[in-house]
């Protein structure tokens, strides 16, 4: 996620097209709006994830299931004060 202002600036955006930034935590959060503001664009919509289990969510994101459960909340609330819509996915399931 380190090029993530590259990608938000390199996109070309269509009228009536969704782009949700897929964010991690809090921070991916900030850098994402970050990014999005030095490029003069708005997040209209983000990505939460989690695994479908322990061991891959470990490997993807150094923390359990239901540690990244957990860290949804402040991530939400922070979305809900900027007026940015919010999708959740799991990833992994099988």
């Amino acid at each position: 996620m380190a090029d993530a202002a590259e990608v938000i600036g390199g996109i070309h955006r269509a009228p009536g097209v969704s782009y949700p930034t897929l964010v991690p935590n809090v921070k991916g959060l900030d850098r994402a709006l970050e990014a999005a503001s030095k490029r003069g664009v708005t997040l209209g919509e983000i990505a939460i994830f989690t695994s479908a289990s322990d061991e891959f969510n470990q490997k993807n994101l150094n923390m359990s299931v239901s540690q990244s459960l957990a860290g949804f909340e402040p991530i939400m609330e922070r979305a809900k004060e900027e007026g940015i819509d919010v999708r959740g996915y799991v990833s992994g399931a099988y």
